[in-house]
């Protein structure tokens, strides 16, 4: 954030400040807000407060909420923002000219609102970074806590990748074309485990997943996060799917695909001994029915 100033005095502006107007050209400084030089300076009583900061941004507001059910408020020395879900504060500190975000929370003990104090937007001297911040908050509010800083990401992933997801309390189900999958937040790991159902003939309705058997996916890292594991799930399929044409279509750049190539060759070279062993046991046992006939 730039702030500018004259020369012959130690008040600094913001810009948009009208009496920046008033300063010769010849005597106008401007200097990075972030330097430490404020701390010795005098902020202008005009711009440097949380009213001059709301009318310069208000016109911003409906792009950045868009259609959230938002309103706000300009108290004397901060600005109210209210929704379905929350209520903010967005005050000002008039040394430090940084942002101070507040959410109001009400305790039961005390009876009344306590204002907890919002350390995500750092020490922003911009209005925008708070705004920004409260409408993603919104956004993803109505998703189970432990899901909320990934939901996006997810909603996102699973509508370009055309899989079906559904968020249940701590659980996370999916469902693609050729399994049932389900992230569950384990608190006294605190972690997320990837559990997998394959289709058995059919696939499963959401209402079905929730309700199937799911194994421990064991290949895939403890610490993961939600988005990470989806990654996974996507990956894992397209392997499977490939493995239904041909193993050697599989990958083998990564150690790990290279370990899953070796896999796939294994389970294939398996497969064709169980193959030959099959038709050696259709072949006796039709010689059997072929000698019975003569009898």
């Amino acid at each position: 954030m730039i702030a500018q100033m004259s020369s012959k005095s130690r008040i600094y502006h913001r810009p948009g400040c009208r009496f920046i107007n008033r300063i010769e050209e010849k005597s106008l400084i401007s200097f990075d807000m972030d330097d430490g030089r404020i701390k010795y300076l005098k902020p202008c009583k005009c711009c440097c407060n949380i009213k001059f900061l709301y009318n310069e941004y208000r016109e911003n507001l409906k792009d950045v909420f868009r259609d959230l059910p938002i309103w706000t408020e300009l108290k004397e020395d901060y600005v109210g923002v209210y929704t379905d879900w929350y209520n903010w504060r967005i005050g000002l500190s008039e040394s430090s000219q940084e942002i101070r975000l507040y959410l109001e929370e009400w305790n039961e003990e005390f009876q009344k609102d306590l204002l907890i104090r919002v350390d995500q937007v750092g020490k922003s001297k911009n209005l925008k970074t708070a705004m920004r911040y409260i409408a993603k908050e919104e956004r993803v509010a109505f998703y189970p806590c432990k899901y909320r800083k990934y939901a996006l990401g997810i909603e996102y992933l699973a509508k370009k990748r055309g899989v079906q997801i559904e968020f249940d309390d701590t659980d996370l189900y999916i469902l693609t074309d050729m399994a049932a999958w389900k992230i569950s937040y384990v608190q006294y790991f605190d972690r997320y485990k990837l559990l997998h159902c394959p289709f058995d003939g059919k696939p499963l309705t959401m209402e079905e997943a929730k309700t199937a058997h799911y194994h421990v996916q064991k290949d895939v890292a403890k610490n993961q996060s939600p988005y990470n594991h989806l990654e996974y799930i996507v990956k894992h399929d397209e392997a499977k799917k490939l493995m239904q044409v041909s193993y050697k279509k599989l990958p083998k750049v990564t150690k790990q695909q290279k370990k899953y190539y070796r896999q796939a060759e294994n389970r294939e070279k398996r497969n064709s001994i169980k193959r030959v062993w099959n038709l050696f046991a259709e072949l006796e046992a039709g010689k059997v029915r072929y000698a019975n006939r003569m009898d």
